[in-house]
């Protein structure tokens, strides 16, 4: 998943795997005194940002050591107040682990160890293909997991 896939990724993973029940979207329940995702500081609507990838990650390997750019059209992402509580023991077969982040926008992809490729990114790989550009490498990466299965 993108942007919103990441977000409601975060939101069941919260909810289902690590209990909190009342985890919840900033954005369709502001009211709400446990949200997982909120708004960005600052809004990355339509805006290109620096990722960085975490060794020994799916993310790692897909992307490479080196930052690169990561195109973003949003203005939710993950609170920085669970980041700890999400991603305690991020090794363990089936709990969530962070795969990249970005300075300004704090963590930008996870992924599920365990799992042949369960990703999710703040950022959206797919914009840019429509307009002539090459196909990310996430996405190369997906087509590649999906015509093996």
């Amino acid at each position: 998943g993108t942007c919103g896939g990441f977000q409601y990724a975060v939101v069941e993973y919260a909810r289902n795997v690590m209990g909190l029940k009342q985890a919840s979207h900033g954005e369709e329940s502001p009211e709400s005194e446990e949200q997982v995702v909120t708004q960005l500081s600052c809004s990355l609507v339509g805006e290109e940002r620096e990722v960085s990838t975490i060794p020994g990650t799916l993310l790692n390997d897909i992307y490479g050591p080196e930052p690169f750019m990561g195109f973003h059209y949003c203005n939710f992402g993950l609170s920085e107040k669970y980041v700890n509580q999400l991603f305690s023991n991020q090794n363990s077969p089936q709990n969530l682990r962070i795969g990249a982040r970005a300075e300004d926008a704090g963590v930008e992809g996870i992924e599920l160890v365990g799992h042949t490729f369960y990703i999710a990114t703040l950022f959206q790989p797919q914009v840019g293909a429509s307009d002539g550009k090459p196909l990310d490498p996430l996405i190369l990466e997906f087509i590649k997991a999906a015509s093996a299965s």
